[in-house]
């Protein structure tokens, strides 16, 4: 039986921030390893916002883990007056996760062995 019913909606909404964290963070972890696994050693072109910074990345050999972040910032800011606050900042957080798990990621594929 439940005693308060306000503990019960805070324990709800902490349940399910700490569901979103957990789907974020293996979500950050699957497209780390797809895009230094997969994509970037191939050369492979990705679709919407991380397919342009693959493309500008190419382009510009400007870091790949700033141009995710600025690439996205204009959606993120959509985001916000679209859709929720909320939503901007767990956005934001996908993307911060992203860059800094990019840069630690390392992952030697067959193509790296065949070019030394």
């Amino acid at each position: 039986m439940i005693r308060n019913p306000s503990d019960f909606v805070t324990q709800l909404i902490y349940t399910r921030h700490a569901k979103d964290f957990l789907f974020i963070c293996s979500g950050v972890i699957m497209a780390s390893i797809g895009l230094k696994g997969f994509l970037l050693p191939n050369n492979f072109l990705d679709g919407g916002a991380m397919g342009t910074s693959l493309l500008v990345k190419i382009l510009t050999n400007v870091d790949l883990s700033l141009l995710i972040i600025v690439i996205n910032l204009p959606f993120v800011i959509l985001g916000a007056r679209q859709i929720s606050i909320s939503f901007s900042i767990k956005s934001r957080f996908y993307n911060q996760c992203v860059e800094e798990y990019l840069g630690v990621l390392i992952i030697h594929t067959k193509n790296e062995e065949i070019k030394k």
